[in-house]
């Protein structure tokens, strides 16, 4: 019993963290894209 409780923590560990690493992927890809147009904003506004 203990083992599959044990089990079933390590695969909510792992969702979690796969879901945090798919956030930082498209954060990442998003981000230099948003970092560019904030970076044209923040020019035109100069």
């Amino acid at each position: 019993m203990e083992k599959i409780i044990n089990t079933l923590g390590l695969c909510i560990l792992a969702s979690k963290y796969m879901a945090v690493l798919l956030v930082a992927a498209i954060t990442v890809s998003t981000g230099a894209f948003a970092a560019e147009f904030l970076y044209t904003g923040l020019e035109s506004t100069d």
